[in-house]
């Protein structure tokens, strides 16, 4: 298991952490853009984050991270666990901005007990 989370207070059950993962600010496509290189495999971000507030991105960056991703051969990995299963009004968050991803991550909790998590892949990039 690994933590690709930027917080490290999160970090620390899953130390040490794989190598890789990069954290850039959020609703900048530049600085991805910037952080990405021919190594690349994948991005991976939040629709709407939801840990330091609501925070919503600009119309079209979503657009312009799928674009890049697409153009780079890169896997667009959204993590749906805040969004996913009609929390935004949609079943899936992405669905309010228009694209969507390679994969994409997602957990509910039933009951304060039990909790479902789930990764799904578009047959493209699924390998098993």
């Amino acid at each position: 298991m690994t933590a690709a989370t930027g917080q490290a207070h999160y970090q620390e059950a899953y130390k040490p952490l794989d190598v890789g993962f990069i954290n850039v600010a959020f609703n900048d496509i530049e600085v991805i853009k910037k952080a990405t290189t021919k190594n690349t495999c994948a991005v991976m971000l939040e629709p709407v984050q939801g840990e330091g507030g609501v925070n919503i991105p600009d119309e079209g960056y979503l657009k312009a991270v799928r674009k890049w991703c697409d153009e780079k051969g890169i896997l667009l990995i959204l993590d749906e666990v805040q969004t996913g299963i009609g929390r935004i009004g949609t079943m899936f968050g992405y669905q309010q901005f228009g694209i969507e991803p390679d994969i994409m991550t997602l957990s509910e909790m039933y009951g304060r007990r039990y909790s479902h998590r789930a990764f799904l892949a578009k047959e493209h990039c699924a390998v098993f």
